[in-house]
């Protein structure tokens, strides 16, 4: 599913889909509310 090319840049909104990829592919996929803090954080 996450494509090592792809790290780091895919967003999920869905805690389900959050979940299937978690415990598939052993990845943790940011919801994209925590990715936007993440940027502001850095500001």
């Amino acid at each position: 599913m996450n494509s090592p090319e792809h790290r780091g840049q895919l967003l999920v909104t869905g805690y389900s889909c959050r979940s299937q990829v978690k415990r598939l592919d052993n990845q943790q996929l940011l919801h994209p509310v925590q990715a936007l803090l993440t940027v502001v954080q850095k500001l």
